[in-house]
């Protein structure tokens, strides 16, 4: 192992390297940062995050082609954004703790089953006991997601991914900030009668989100500020009983609100 200190550290880089793989991070135990740019390198193939790696620079895993990069994280860095395309794969080693998952997007999501904070479905990561979904799987063919089962709580970022419509599971209960966030594919969204919280910034930014289901009969008090930044909605279908209450409650849609029974799902 190496006694370097940050700053010496921050004039390495492996920008002009031509190795696929990085794993002896480790050996710097010293450091406690990957600076900008240190990885900034189209060849690299796999990246393992040691646990004595506290924060990652920006663009570090910026110019690693979609779909290519394996990052193995072992402790709980802290991820900015622009910092890396969507990744192959992303394993969550058991020593995680606590980690902020907004700007980390893969195809595939893999935690240790020893982990003590989170567990994984079908791709995707959530909180050890399965209520809360941190992170989805992104989605290669634009097709349907569906968050887990057992989920509760919708977290911030968490559906920032590649799917065309998105299926809100019944049980869901509240969907907190910026969870639907800048997401340019999705086209539709429906969410379940067990829906009845939304933060203001909840679903957010989303220019091509043009329908929208609820299917609970009770239209609950939605922020001022939800769908903002979506210009796209066209129309939103709600249970034919409630049509009058919905468009009390979501004024601002008020001329597209529409009876559910006209939903034509395709």
């Amino acid at each position: 192992a190496a006694e370097v200190t940050d700053e010496e550290f921050s004039k390495i880089s492996l920008k002009n390297t031509k190795a696929k793989v990085l794993i002896e991070l480790g050996y710097f135990y010293n450091v406690t940062k990957l600076p900008q740019f240190f990885c900034y390198n189209s060849y690299i193939e796999k990246v393992v995050i040691p646990k004595n790696i506290k924060s990652v620079g920006s663009y570090n895993f910026n110019n690693i082609k979609s779909n290519t990069l394996e990052l193995i994280i072992e402790g709980s860095p802290f991820i900015p954004e622009y910092t890396m395309t969507v990744a192959r794969l992303v394993v969550v080693k058991a020593g995680v703790s606590s980690l902020n998952f907004a700007n980390i997007m893969s195809f595939l999501f893999n935690v240790d089953p020893d982990s003590q904070s989170y567990s994984s479905y079908d791709g995707s990561v959530l909180s050890k006991d399965g209520k809360i979904l941190y992170k989805a799987r992104f989605l290669e063919d634009k097709g349907i997601y569906v968050t887990p089962p057992n989920v509760k709580i919708i977290g911030e970022h968490s559906l920032r991914i590649n799917a065309s419509k998105t299926i809100i599971s019944e049980g869901v209960t509240s969907i907190l900030g910026y969870a639907i966030f800048n997401n340019a594919g999705i086209i539709k969204m429906d969410f379940p009668t067990s829906l009845i919280s939304f933060n203001s910034n909840s679903i957010f930014g989303n220019r091509n989100l043009a329908t929208i289901v609820f299917r609970n009969p009770t239209a609950v008090d939605f922020p001022k500020f939800l769908f903002s930044g979506c210009p796209s909605i066209s129309a939103v279908y709600v249970p034919d009983e409630s049509v009058e209450e919905y468009k009390g409650k979501l004024s601002q849609l008020a001329e597209k609100i529409l009876p559910l029974s006209q939903y034509v799902d395709n």
